[in-house]
């Protein structure tokens, strides 16, 4: 099982109080697709498939921060 996880973050200052900060933050970076346990159900339409995963999709999130 393995995750990438990536945080970039620029600082930019205007002056001695003003400051703006701009972070990304992208997880599952390469996007792995880790499935779950095969369905055991003989009755089951999915029989011998794995029809769910174990890991979430890959996932962005920027944040903008301004701190006075």
């Amino acid at each position: 099982f393995a995750l990438v996880d990536m945080a970039l973050n620029k600082r930019f200052l205007f002056n001695e109080r003003y400051t703006l900060t701009l972070r990304a933050e992208v997880f599952n970076l390469f996007n792995r697709t880790h499935f779950g346990i095969p369905v055991r159900l003989l009755e089951a339409p999915g029989f011998g498939r794995s029809v769910a995963t174990s890991a979430p999709p890959r996932q962005i999130q920027f944040v903008l921060k301004f701190e006075f």
